[in-house]
Order: structure tokens, then C-alpha cells, then sequence
């Protein structure tokens, strides 16, 4: 399944040839040009994972962070997730909904 992620009805990227690693999926990450108003978000919310100690607070602000900006993933079948994690590294990113 491929994905959008979906601002307000503004594509910020397209993620394609997702692969599962459960819980986790995987993907080849496609961002538009609109996705570089919100590139400091997902950066700071990928970091976080990489820290030895996770600050549990701060990941969850940032997630409130994108709720609020109305960031969602949207699978190509039309339907819509506010709630989920998505780590960009590069080209490729892993997200996980719930």
C-alpha cells in the first residue's frame, strides 16, 4: 500500500513500496516541496528516537505538534490517520498507525 502525507489537502510526500516490520512499516520516502515547512518537526521527532534515553514528554508534544498542524497519513484507498509515528532518514522513512 502506498501512502500521502496529507496537510489540509496539500501533499508534504508520497510514500511508496511500503514493506512491513511489524509494528512498524517501511518506505520509500517521496516529499514534495510543501514538506519543508514541516521538515524541522519530523527531524526533531526522529532524534528523539535516536536518543539512549527516550524524553517521553517531548515525543509527545511533537506528536501533539503534527496532530495540530493537521499532518495525516493517507492510504491510496482515500481514508485518513491523524494518529501515527513517522521517522524520515533520508529517502526512506518508518511510520506506524494505530
Amino acid at each position: 500500500m502506498n501512502f500521502t502525507l496529507d496537510r489540509q489537502g496539500s501533499a508534504l510526500a508520497r510514500i511508496t513500496d511500503t514493506e512491513p516490520d511489524m509494528p512498524w512499516f517501511e518506505g520509500h520516502f517521496e516529499p514534495t516541496p510543501a514538506f519543508e515547512n514541516v521538515r524541522p518537526l519530523f527531524e526533531r521527532w526522529g532524534a528523539l528516537l535516536d536518543q539512549p534515553d527516550l524524553d517521553v514528554e517531548e515525543w509527545e508534544g511533537t506528536s501533539r505538534q503534527v496532530r495540530l498542524l493537521g499532518i495525516r497519513l493517507v492510504p491510496d484507498d482515500g481514508s485518513s490517520i491523524d494518529d501515527f509515528a513517522l521517522y524520515v532518514h533520508g529517502d526512506r522513512c518508518r511510520f506506524r498507525y494505530g
